[in-house]
């Protein structure tokens, strides 16, 4: 399916499966959005996390997809979430993926809309009422690694 562009990955499957048995599920009018680091000199952003809303358009959860926590690696990437803008016509939505390089040298692939803002948000992550979220995923990552 991946090789005739009829799907972009697992959500699709899964609507596919739902489809075919006939199964109820709900999908968010509001579309994806993407965490991850804004930089304030060039005035990029760069998403690695997926951000998916309740029915109500708010953030109900960040998928860290791209960004993965492993040994070694525990950075924070999100310092922003890109949303977008509710009201404006779907037919505006765009995801993107674009090279890192150079404002994000750390960073391969950046996802979301890295400069043109017209269609979107860029909100703080210190402004929603989970900013310390990616804080406590470390520090329960972290934890799991005594374990061991």
């Amino acid at each position: 399916m991946d090789d005739l562009k009829l799907v972009w990955g697992d959500k699709d499957l899964f609507r596919l499966a739902w489809l075919k048995t006939n199964s109820t599920f709900y999908w968010s009018a509001r579309p994806a959005g993407s965490a991850g680091r804004f930089d304030p000199v060039s005035g990029r952003f760069c998403g690695g996390s997926i951000v998916q809303h309740d029915p109500a358009g708010e953030v109900l959860f960040l998928h860290r997809n791209a960004r993965k926590l492993r040994q070694g690696h525990v950075e924070k990437h999100w310092t922003h979430i890109e949303q977008f803008k509710v009201g404006v016509d779907l037919s505006e939505y765009t995801m993107s993926s674009v090279i890192g390089a150079p404002d994000f040298p750390d960073l391969r692939n950046c996802y979301g809309e890295d400069k043109n803002y017209t269609y979107y948000d860029l909100t703080p992550i210190e402004d929603f009422p989970f900013a310390v979220i990616e804080d406590r995923l470390i520090m329960y990552f972290n934890a799991g690694l005594s374990f061991k």
